[in-house]
């Protein structure tokens, strides 16, 4: 009777577990969205090349579109995956000029590298992309999510999100596991932040979410519950912050990766997820599907290329809530010129901002989105003028997509000069008290190169590889005619014959004064080769003799940085140690010197 008990236990423990199993393994059922009028798809051959386009992101007003394309250029590591006629990825975007896209622009070295940069998403204000990369360093420089701005028509130096995002990825690297994402997506207010994370490219990844709070930093991301045991990637949050879209093969479909819609709760909760159906899903892998803020164009990618599909007159539940773009320029009131200015939208029913954009120098344009029914007011600043604001009331429906407001800003009148002088003993008295956090310019800066004159008439090149304030220097250097610093000097014709080349290397501590002056500190190393061509006394008469000869020179070194802006700066400094004095003809080292050399430098930063 036992042994008959413990059978069909067994069997029903077989039963369960593999019911378990099945259950688990099972793709889930959700509800498919039918779409009703003429639905046409247009590939952008324009974008398009033999390699794969993916994780697509457009501007609000559908002007910018950015995506990754692994195509060849010149910043590109061939066969980076191993496989023949394979590269990284790069960041590219087009401009749509009349309905016409223009040939993809790479985003320079300042941004693309060879490690490969992926996943762009553009600001509403396009004054801001944030992107992936795993380029060297990713770990301490705060990635491997990165965002760069705009000023005027350059991209400044990236800066890592840094905080819970790349703890999160810290935290899960090892040399046994491959991280990788693939796809990810803003908030128009730039709190949100939703990406894919999965243990290699080709596992199984899920979509997670994090919030950035009133200081800054970005919390711990959470996995959100739309994942599956399957494969969720290319998240894409609409204009109205709320209606996500993703790809997925964890949900009943249509083939492959099919597109899904669900909507995000302000506790990070998910609403229902549906099928966004036919004919955008299909037996194909269906991908990084993105909206403009109306709603109306549809771009998306299928098998690797970009495709474009029209809305205006489709009927559809796919659709997320409709949005309004405010837009406008910002200019000197007398002079007419465009200034750079912070423009915020604030919502009059809690006084809570819900966007901020920052205006282009070049265009004085600004663009922010913002919901229907509902009243706003528009704040504009910028430094040395006086501020301005209007309150906007938006109705439930309008005939167009943008409500339009142009600024012109008053400078502010000069105080008299006497409250100047007060202003400024004051601001002395209280500039420790108040002064304001800064970055400092060595943050994040791996390298270094500049011409280096060591003492008059020299010239040579210098290296500086930084680790946080530390720096290790190797310089190359040329002194012609060096001759004439000897206490016998040779005829002017033999002059370009007397020369020295020296190498030195220095270990160095930068001291970060202030935002921008490095002190340092440090020891430095070198080697000499000196040749040379004079008349000498031998035997009782002068004769023209030449030779060469080499020896080391050390001690301390110091000086300072003086940083122009993030990438240039100018360093003054001097070397203070014992060099080898030789005789001539033998050239035999007779002593030991202390001499100090003095240098300049100009110097550009290279991440």
């Amino acid at each position: 009777m036992k042994k008959r008990l413990s059978i069909i236990f067994v069997v029903i423990t077989i039963f369960l577990l593999h019911l378990n199993v099945y259950s688990q393994t099972k793709k889930r059922d959700v509800k498919i969205i039918k779409t009703t009028g003429n639905i046409k798809f247009i590939k952008l051959d324009s974008l398009n090349s033999k390699y794969p386009e993916l994780n697509l992101s457009i501007s609000p007003d559908g002007k910018y579109l950015y995506f990754m394309s692994s195509r060849p250029n010149q910043y590109s590591t061939k066969n980076y995956t191993g496989v023949e006629d394979t590269y990284d990825g790069d960041i590219y975007y087009s401009i749509n000029q009349n309905g016409v896209w223009s040939k993809p622009i790479n985003l320079d070295r300042t941004i693309n590298s060879p490690q490969g940069e992926d996943e762009p998403n553009i600001s509403p204000d396009g004054q801001k992309v944030y992107f992936q990369s795993w380029r060297l360093g990713w770990e301490k420089n705060g990635g491997p999510y990165y965002e760069a701005n705009l000023k005027g028509n350059v991209w400044s130096n990236p800066k890592g999100l840094n905080s819970g995002i790349t703890q999160f990825f810290v935290k899960r690297s090892s040399d046994t596991i491959s991280l990788a994402t693939d796809g990810s997506t803003f908030s128009p207010d730039g709190k949100t932040f939703i990406f894919s994370f999965g243990n290699g490219y080709y596992n199984p990844m899920d979509i997670y979410i994090t919030k950035k709070d009133d200081n800054g930093k970005w919390s711990n991301p959470k996995k959100l519950e739309i994942s599956t045991i399957y494969d969720e990637r290319n998240p894409f949050l609409a204009a109205d912050g709320k209606t996500l879209y993703f790809s997925s093969n964890g949900y009943k479909g249509f083939g492959k990766m099919d597109i899904y819609k669900t909507t995000i709760n302000e506790d990070g909760s998910c609403g229902e997820v549906v099928n966004i159906g036919e004919p955008f899903n299909t037996k194909e892998d269906d991908q990084c599907f993105v909206l403009t803020a109306n709603g109306n164009d549809l771009y998306f990618v299928r098998n690797g290329d970009i495709y474009y599909c029209d809305l205006k007159n489709i009927i559809s539940e796919l659709k997320p809530n409709p949005t309004i773009i405010f837009s406008g320029i910002v200019k000197d009131k007398q002079s007419k010129k465009y200034i750079e200015s912070e423009v915020k939208l604030i919502d009059l029913e809690n006084d809570e901002e819900l966007g901020k954009s920052i205006t282009n120098i070049n265009t004085g344009a600004y663009s922010l989105v913002g919901a229907l029914n509902k009243k706003y007011r528009l704040e504009v600043s910028s430094k040395g003028y006086v501020s301005e604001s209007k309150e906007i009331v938006v109705p439930q429906e309008l005939s167009s997509e943008k409500i339009v407001n142009d600024f012109e800003l008053t400078k502010k009148e000069l105080p008299p000069k006497e409250d100047i002088v007060k202003q400024e003993q004051t601001n002395e008295n209280t500039e420790d008290q108040i002064a304001e956090p800064c970055v400092f310019k060595l943050d994040d800066k791996n390298f270094s190169i500049g011409l280096y004159p060591l003492y008059p008439y020299a010239v040579g090149i210098k290296t500086e590889v930084h680790r946080g304030n530390f720096g290790g220097i190797f310089v190359a250097s040329y002194l012609p005619k060096v001759g004439r610093y000897d206490d016998i000097k040779p005829p002017d014709e033999y002059a370009s014959d007397n020369y020295s080349t020296s190498i030195i290397v220095s270990l160095i501590y930068n001291i970060p004064l202030t935002c921008s002056f490095y002190p340092f500190i440090g020891l430095y190393n070198g080697y000499q080769f000196r040749n040379w061509k004079k008349e000498v006394y031998d035997n009782g008469k002068y004769i023209i003799k030449e030779g060469n000869y080499s020896g080391y020179h050390y001690g301390f070194s110091l000086g300072g940085k003086l940083f122009i802006n993030d990438l240039i700066y100018f360093e003054g400094g001097c070397g203070l140690g014992r060099n080898g004095v030789h005789s001539i003809p033998s050239g035999d080292v007779i002593r030991y010197e202390w001499q100090l050399i003095p240098w300049v430098a100009f110097c550009y930063v290279i991440n």
